[in-house]
């Protein structure tokens, strides 16, 4: 599958977790575990061989879980230096180690992805006008919303590259 930058993804419906439903229980943890052990490799190439390797596994457990989940679930892995809510999980290189400690790191980034998009749908919900809202309170409810979502993206941790998360959630 191709690589999805966040620039791609400007179509709420692709994500909103009201639209995508997610089944996770233990069996489902245990699954995906299972899945993202498999293409864990057994020698990291490290900064010498560039972490191709590393590279290579997080390219394939992002196919995975596109393929598994849906389009919801292309920001699994965009972590917060370069301007995503991930905590978890912060690119191949650093990420990918041992297939146990890997999978850990996939559900944990997964998990908080999906958390993100339920609170983020959250505040779309608190911060919408009534639907008799008049075109003035319309214009007041939509200022009111372009400061709190911006407040929304910083508390979620995006660094220094914050202004793409926080372009994504306006648009």
């Amino acid at each position: 599958m191709p690589p999805i930058a966040y620039e791609d993804m400007r179509d709420w419906e692709e994500v909103d977790p009201a639209r995508h439903s997610f089944a996770w229980d233990e069996d489902e943890e245990k699954h995906l575990r299972s899945l993202v052990r498999e293409w864990v490799p057994p020698v990291l190439s490290t900064m010498a061989g560039w972490w191709a390797g590393e590279r290579w596994c997080e390219s394939q457990v992002d196919a995975i879980i596109r393929e598994r989940y849906g389009t919801w679930a292309w920001g699994w892995n965009w972590y917060h230096c370069s301007g995503g809510p991930i905590g978890s999980w912060t690119g191949g290189p650093s990420s990918v180690t041992t297939p146990d400690e890997t999978a850990a790191r996939v559900v944990a980034a997964l998990l908080e992805w999906r958390e993100w998009l339920e609170r983020t749908a959250q505040r779309f919900t608190e911060l919408a006008p009534p639907p008799d809202a008049s075109p003035e309170d319309r214009s007041w409810h939509l200022e009111r919303a372009c400061v709190r979502l911006v407040t929304h993206t910083m508390d979620s941790g995006a660094d220094n590259a914050w202004q793409g998360q926080t372009s994504m959630v306006l648009g």
